[in-house]
């Protein structure tokens, strides 16, 4: 969700810049959970095209910045770009929704939007890019 929410502010704001997302424990090709795709569409967010993938160094070489959803996170992916939001903005741990229903996921949303629109701040000011 973190991904689109983030592409979505920055569109608005007419900042270009490439964002993506994978996941420690994703499985590659897999679709959008469908409660995310729910949650994200309720706040007009369309999610076309998305596959998940999981994580690797190879990814993590080609980032800028990796944004992580929480300190274990954060260190899981090893590497000196890895932060998360935590760290940056004093949130606790986004905990990720897998395996709840559609209220766990809008209340990840409401976390994920407050947090993405500090890093959107951050990115069209430049200080995380």
């Amino acid at each position: 969700m973190a991904e689109y929410i983030l592409k979505d502010l920055l569109e608005k704001k007419g900042i270009k810049a490439d964002v993506g997302s994978a996941g420690t424990n994703a499985v590659d090709g897999s679709p959008i959970n469908m409660f995310a795709a729910t949650v994200l569409a309720s706040h007009g967010i369309q999610v076309n095209g998305f596959s998940a993938r999981k994580f690797t160094p190879e990814l993590g070489k080609k980032a800028n910045v990796i944004v992580c959803m929480s300190p274990l996170v954060a260190t899981a992916v090893k590497s000196k770009k890895a932060t998360d939001f935590s760290r940056l903005y004093g949130f606790f741990p986004i905990e990720d929704p897998y395996g709840f229903g559609l209220n766990e996921y809008e209340k990840t949303y409401k976390t994920l939007y407050s947090a993405c629109c500090l890093l959107c701040d951050d990115i069209a000011s430049g200080q995380l890019i």
